[in-house]
């Protein structure tokens, strides 16, 4: 696979203008799309994309934008279910959020714009309606049928390009939409290598340090956000089988609450992830923290890492530990499941239940870390957060200046 400085030159050849992005967010969080987001921000090479970041209040990510350089601007704007859009109230003061944005558009002389939600783009109809600006939407999750019909609809009216996270997810949406198969683009993110790296020899495992967990204890870990796709029950679940046979064994789950205003069964399904880990005994090693900014660090100091998703439109976690040398053990339902599945350090559960990860979990502490040299230099090769933020750069360039073709430098079979 071709490096990242290949497809670097087009951006800044093809195009002398600066491109004015408007990125709308929804969520003032941090969590793994975020972040993702937030390295394509930082890879950006100002004098060609502007970008201004658009949230509805202040949060952890609006400040990450600020500290980066980048405009960041808060209009208020309701962030609700999409269902709610009926209660008059939530409507009318959508509509009022729709001219502000619009005025902002206008403002701002905006060229483009990104959104990934389709309360999203329904704020965008009105200024979308009123002038013609190219539209990215960025697909990361699967789609239930009710929100993929919505999206559909709405796609074909006033989006320009579908960029979706993995094959994965493009292959769903081609197979539950019509017409829009020809707007459909994968970009993978990517991992920072220098950022994610392994433990330094003699180096202090500070999770361990923390978890009162002595350095030779294995440790297994699970990183996401609580939410019911993300396969908490499978992981305590595994927990539990394991500790009967490797009681010294230890686990521990980090991953915040997002969203819990929007999502109120966020605050149940921890709740019931407690209780199902306190009735298997699992509480007993198994630990539970809150979202952290030292992710790098928290990943050094497991043994192995367990993405149990059910349903995960990619998984960031999965690049970010192996860069770290530390296997993973994952299912196929996870969109990266594609990208590494051929790597060694990668561990995959045949049968997606709590023996079957189980069994791979005691693989992968097995596993001798002779592969980490390799697997990390083809991550910062093919999986860098540098490809995916110039992918985007000439993506953006194919939409505003007619002179450069998108299509033309994204054919994956040239770069790969």
């Amino acid at each position: 696979m071709t490096g990242p400085d290949h497809i670097h030159t087009p951006i800044v050849q093809q195009t002398d203008r600066k491109i004015r992005l408007l990125i709308l967010n929804l969520y003032t969080e941090m969590g793994g799309g975020e972040h993702a987001l937030a390295s394509i921000l930082g890879g950006f090479d100002r004098s060609h994309i502007v970008p201004i970041m658009l949230f509805p209040h202040d949060g952890a990510f609006p400040r990450k934008t600020e500290e980066m350089g980048v405009e960041t601007v808060i209009v208020s704007y309701p962030v609700v279910m999409v269902k709610r859009l009926v209660v008059p109230s939530v409507f009318l003061e959508t509509l009022r959020a729709s001219l502000r944005i619009n005025r902002l558009i206008r403002e701002k002389k905006v060229d483009l714009i990104q959104c990934s939600d389709l309360l999203a783009l329904l704020l965008l109809t009105l200024p979308l309606i009123m002038r013609r600006i190219p539209v990215v939407y960025s697909v990361i999750f699967f789609y239930e049928w009710t929100r993929m019909l919505v999206f559909n609809l709405l796609a074909l009216a006033f989006v320009d390009v579908i960029v979706t996270n993995s094959e994965a997810v493009a292959d769903d949406l081609r197979a539950n939409t019509m017409m829009l198969s020809g707007r459909i683009e994968t970009i993978l993110p990517g991992v920072d290598t220098s950022r994610f790296r392994p433990a330094d020899p003699g180096e202090v495992n500070l999770l361990k340090r923390e978890l009162q967990i002595d350095p030779s204890v294995p440790l297994v870990g699970m990183v996401g956000r609580f939410d019911p796709a993300k396969g908490h029950q499978m992981f305590v679940r595994t927990a539990a089988v394991l500790h009967q046979s490797l009681p010294d064994l230890h686990f521990v789950i980090i991953g915040g609450l997002m969203n819990r205003t929007v999502y109120p069964g966020i605050d149940a399904y921890y709740r019931s992830v407690q209780r199902e880990a306190s009735r298997l005994s699992a509480d007993r090693c198994l630990a539970f923290l809150p979202y952290r900014d030292d992710l790098p660090v928290l990943l050094r100091g497991m043994d192995v890492v367990v993405c149990p998703s059910a349903n995960e439109g990619f998984g960031l976690i999965v690049l970010e530990a192996l860069a770290s040398g530390v296997p993973v053990v994952l299912s196929r339902s996870v969109g990266a499941w594609r990208t590494v599945k051929d790597l060694p350090g990668v561990h995959t559960a045949g049968e997606p239940t709590d023996t079957g990860f189980a069994s791979e979990v005691r693989a992968a502490l097995r596993e001798p870390d002779s592969w980490q040299t390799g697997v990390r230099a083809a991550l910062s090769r093919d999986c860098h957060w540098k490809l995916s933020t110039q992918r985007f750069g000439v993506l953006y360039s194919s939409l505003v200046s007619p002179q450069v073709s998108y299509h033309h430098y994204s054919q994956w079979s040239t770069l790969l």
